[in-house]
């Protein structure tokens, strides 16, 4: 999630690098512009906060808001596809 908040606060920056769970760096030579959601949580906060068009895959019980209905599927979250 911290990934997915970077992104998009950044869109505009050349170079992001965040820490993931783990604690390990991970450092993006551009902004992501395709995003996959696996839960659709965060697929909801992902179009609250203005990501939706980057929005490319998502899991099964993704159905809101609207516009994530139409996202491709790539399973459920305890398999994906």
């Amino acid at each position: 999630m911290v990934l997915l908040i970077a992104s998009l606060a950044t869109l505009s920056a050349a170079e992001i690098s965040v820490t993931d769970d783990t604690g390990e760096p991970l450092t993006l030579a551009r902004p992501a512009r395709r995003i996959i959601s696996l839960a659709p949580a965060l697929t909801e906060i992902l179009y609250h906060v203005g990501g939706g068009q980057h929005l490319v895959g998502t899991v099964d019980h993704s159905d809101y808001p609207k516009a994530a209905r139409q996202v491709e599927r790539i399973g459920s979250h305890d398999r994906f596809d």
